[in-house]
């Protein structure tokens, strides 16, 4: 309870600054185009009111059922029996007590034996979770969470915004989101065709990659996003392609575009999985020696 309370305190007082700041708290808010016609400051105070609600149930509804459960009658004992799974099965012989199965009982006869792979066990299944973890961040990395707004203009009836990743841009394929929103409404327009070709700026006869911005491949469905192969290094132009019934708009966006720098990406997330393993593992064998340490010895 102490932890969830703590827990609120913080979650409290922080919903509190963004929804009763009179400024907005990130200048980077106030740069990008509106949606649905809230100012950045209204969006952050929004925001601050539902991480005051939202935020503080997740604290609060649990400190409530525990405090319920501890002011029952029904004593700790009893609570922990009710809720112990019994062994009515040699599945749950197996889950719960190995060594009672004849089959395992064989192999498990020493305790050096059923304490070791008590500890490959706990390392096993704590790897195979960071390794599913790491999977999990790996296919949601390439979000929109890495672009920043490189373009922002309006023209005919349309005010088009487009992100891209921020500084130079590397040779290779590289993503562009586009915007695009009515001029006086600012409702997002998603049906709007959004064509993006890219041309060097001092070779206009050259090489001109082009694609087709859609939002099915976006992870923000509000953006058309798609994906141009810039080459070569130098300073590129971006020419942006707006159609939408008989409304026909064009936007040109510079970049320059460096060469890749040659390196080993240092694995961290996967190194640090591993030295907490590590750390856990020798936690564990260290608690279990002192346990048998304390445990009197037979005469």
């Amino acid at each position: 309870m102490p932890y969830l309370l703590i827990a609120d305190l913080q979650n409290t007082a922080l919903s509190a600054i963004l929804a009763f700041s009179d400024r907005v708290l990130y200048p980077s808010y106030s740069a990008v185009p509106r949606l649905f016609g809230f100012s950045a400051l209204e969006d952050q105070v929004a925001a601050g009111a539902i991480m005051w609600v939202v935020g503080s149930l997740a604290f609060v509804v649990p400190a409530i059922i525990i405090a319920i459960q501890c002011l029952s009658k029904r004593s700790w004992h009893e609570a922990i029996a009710s809720v112990r799974p019994r062994e009515t099965s040699p599945f749950g012989a197996f889950l719960l007590r190995p060594s009672g199965l004849p089959f395992f009982s064989r192999f498990l006869k020493t305790r050096w034996w059923r304490e070791r792979m008590e500890a490959v066990s706990f390392l096993v299944l704590f790897a195979a979770a960071a390794l599913c973890f790491a999977g999990l961040l790996q296919a949601g990395s390439n979000d929109d969470d890495d672009q920043a707004l490189r373009f922002n203009d309006t023209s005919g009836p349309f005010a088009v915004a487009v992100f891209a990743a921020p500084g130079d841009l590397a040779a290779g394929a590289s993503e562009f989101s586009v915007l695009v929103q009515d001029r006086k409404t600012k409702d997002v327009l998603l049906d709007t065709t959004v064509d993006l070709t890219a041309r060097l700026a001092v070779d206009s006869q050259g090489t001109s990659p082009s694609a087709r911005a859609s939002n099915s491949s976006s992870p923000n469905k509000l953006l058309q996003t798609a994906e141009v192969n810039l080459p070569l290094q130098g300073d590129w132009i971006l020419a942006i392609a707006v159609w939408h019934n008989s409304d026909r708009v064009h936007f040109s966006v510079p970049f320059h575009v460096v060469m890749p720098e040659a390196g080993i990406e240092f694995p961290l997330f996967y190194v640090s999985i591993a030295v907490l393993s590590a750390i856990l593992l020798a936690v564990y064998l260290g608690r279990r020696r002192s346990l048998h340490a304390e445990r009197p010895t037979s005469a």
